[in-house]
């Protein structure tokens, strides 16, 4: 859904103004800018020669009463900031005094910027086009550079509170991919749920330095106080740090299924080979990712580590770590049903390149949430354009795969989990 700060009247416009460079952004500013100051001059010529005439014309109207006498320096309010222009002064010979038209004191009356112009700005403005912008501003609208900055800022820290205080109850969620995007030494940590109608929605954010569990965890606690449920288990899609994983298990804990990004997996294990030994390897580990029975693809598993122990431990070890968690949907008997929509993390892979896009330009983070408050912009507005997972039809197939996989666990006596403080009760 798109911000309730953004007028509807102005989405298309909005949109527009998403998909051009930068430079295009900010010479579409500056014309507006420019624009915006012709046309508040042409208002006032016109009103000045419906009383005193055409320029130059003997032929007044009114019984010549009113006549054109100088300019004087004034200011138009454009985008709710002062735009200074020479405003056009009428002499009154019945009064003997002189005026200024009446549209130029209703055009002066500033309010702030529309929230549509701030927007602009974020979605394609870097630090070079936005000086360039902020210079125009002060210059033409007499505002400060520390303005044009605190209202962004305002704009964006408004949006953010937001995002993180939604409502999580409002729907059921079947999976969840998390990771990180590195923004400038911070990790942008995301969190994207997949509904049981297949749509996806941005659950949580969070900053630290690293994947810290610690950091993590706290964020899971903040979407269960928001609503989120989990009583009948959830898939989570992961890339494998130890940090994303030791936080899962302290607040989901048994009711939590993992499943290891494929991809991942195969970058992390190819990394270990040489160039020449890579088309042959990523072969055969594509053929065990793409294995349907569970049994047949643990025998193949082991095999390829034994291969490989051989002609490179490193590579071996990093095929073994985690194996399980990578066939996990095949265990489940689901791979060829949902390992294009849950194999890997491309769903939270696309959410990091909508941060990614629309954070290219900006070459210096200041402030502390500066990078929250514009990937928390980045996600709410890549939201508009995600479409349901593959195969969403067929979800109550995973859904149902997923409870009888927690209900064997607890019936197993494995160790309670520390989730009974957290859990919520699924509404009715």
């Amino acid at each position: 859904m798109r911000s309730k700060h953004t007028h509807p009247d102005l989405s298309a416009a909005i949109e527009t103004l998403a998909e051009l460079a930068g430079d295009e952004v900010a010479a579409l500013v500056l014309n507006h800018l420019e624009l915006s100051r012709h046309v508040g001059v042409q208002l006032m010529e016109r009103e000045v020669t419906h009383l005193a005439g055409e320029r130059h014309s003997h032929d007044k109207p009114h019984q010549g009463r009113y006549s054109r006498w100088g300019r004087n320096p004034g200011s138009l309010a454009v985008g709710g900031q002062k735009l200074p222009v020479a405003v056009p002064r009428v002499y009154d010979a019945e009064t003997g005094k002189t005026f200024s038209p009446q549209i130029y004191h209703e055009m002066r009356q500033a309010a702030e910027p529309p929230t549509y112009v701030i927007e602009s700005l974020f979605r394609g403005l870097g630090s070079r086009n936005l000086e360039l912008v902020t210079e125009a501003l002060m210059d033409s609208f007499g505002l400060s550079k520390s303005r044009v900055s605190e209202l962004f800022v305002e704009h964006s820290a408004a949006i953010l509170e937001e995002f993180l205080q939604r409502r999580l109850d409002e729907s059921t969620y079947v999976a969840v991919f998390i990771d990180g995007k590195c923004i400038q030494g911070q990790n942008i940590v995301s969190v994207i749920g997949v509904t049981e109608a297949g749509e996806k929605y941005t659950l949580g954010l969070t900053q630290c330095t690293t994947e810290n569990a610690g950091v993590i965890t706290t964020m899971f606690r903040e979407m269960i106080s928001r609503g989120f449920c989990f009583d009948d288990g959830l898939l989570f899609v992961i890339d494998g740090g130890l940090g994303l994983r030791k936080a899962i298990e302290e607040v989901f804990g048994e009711y939590a299924v993992i499943q290891r990004c494929q991809v991942h997996k195969l970058r992390n294990v190819l990394d270990h080979l040489p160039e020449n030994a890579r088309p042959e390897w990523r072969k055969l580990l594509k053929q065990l990712f793409s294995c349907d029975d569970y049994k047949h693809a643990r025998t193949m598993a082991d095999e390829l580590i034994a291969r490989l122990q051989k002609i490179n431990p490193a590579a071996a070890a990093s095929l073994k770590e985690g194996i399980e968690d990578v066939l996990t949907l095949t265990r489940l008997g689901l791979r060829s049903v949902f390992g294009r929509s849950f194999g890997t993390t491309n769903v939270i892979e696309s959410a990091n390149s909508a941060i990614a896009r629309r954070t290219r330009h900006v070459t210096r983070w200041s402030t502390g949430d500066q990078r929250l408050r514009w990937s928390a912009l980045a996600l709410l507005d890549a939201e508009q354009s995600w479409r349901r997972v593959h195969n969403y039809k067929r979800l109550p197939i995973l859904q149902r795969a997923i409870k009888d996989e927690v209900n064997n666990r607890i019936q197993s006596n494995q160790p309670k989990a520390k989730v009974s403080r957290f859990s919520t009760k699924k509404r009715t």
